[in-house]
């Protein structure tokens, strides 16, 4: 706190505070770590399971055929980015059907074999 005083010099008259000094015991500390491993074990499986559970929709998402294995996550990232990219160029070419874009940009016969033969780099 600062105050001037009448001949216009400046005094700095400091606060102490006081801390309390918290003395805890082995336990507690331990007890303390363990409750802040449990709440961020908790934060990382919830979030583990949002991401698969959005995982699993975007699967749902992508055309398979029948007999298909599951993919796994990178398989999905891949195959959904793929399958944008054959969604864009149906849209450009403006064509209603896949069956044309299949047979003449990528000689694939269906839309799964386009969204698997596409360049990852797109």
């Amino acid at each position: 706190m600062r105050e001037a005083k009448p001949c216009g010099q400046n005094v700095v008259k400091r606060m102490k505070r006081k801390y309390r000094c918290r003395v805890r015991s082995p336990e507690t500390i331990q007890r303390t770590k363990q409750i802040r491993r449990s709440k961020a074990n908790a934060r990382e499986r919830r979030r583990m399971h949002n991401l698969n559970e959005a995982l699993e929709k975007l699967r749902r998402t992508l055309p398979q055929l029948p007999d298909e294995p599951k993919l796994t996550k990178i398989e999905t990232l891949r195959m959904a980015n793929n399958y944008i990219y054959a969604l864009k160029q149906i849209l450009r070419n403006g064509q209603e059907e896949d069956e044309a874009v299949t047979g003449a940009h990528f000689g694939a016969t269906t839309t799964c074999d386009i969204i698997r033969k596409q360049p990852e780099s797109t």
